[in-house]
């Protein structure tokens, strides 16, 4: 399993277990709340996704995503935290 794949299955896992997931680099911080990937899953597009060559996307709207790891190399850090009013 290539280190994009883990990394999209860690971003899924903490999502689903009702965690704030950060994506950071040097000049821009995101963060993604279950409540955030909910909206867009229920809008029928997917927040994250792997593409065929293997790279992880983020979307930033319905026609751009931004590249955040490659098969072996992640290259934005990724953390998350307890999302507030979770339990």
């Amino acid at each position: 399993m290539s280190l994009a794949q883990k990394t999209f299955d860690w971003i899924q896992d903490q999502l689903a277990s009702g965690r704030t997931v950060n994506l950071t680099t040097h000049l821009v911080s995101i963060q993604v709340t279950p409540r955030i990937a909910a909206e867009w899953k229920a809008a029928g597009r997917d927040l994250f996704k792997i593409a065929k060559n293997g790279c992880l996307y983020v979307s930033r709207s319905a026609k751009r995503s931004d590249l955040i790891a490659y098969p072996d190399t992640v290259l934005v850090r990724v953390t998350s935290q307890a999302t507030i009013g979770s339990k």
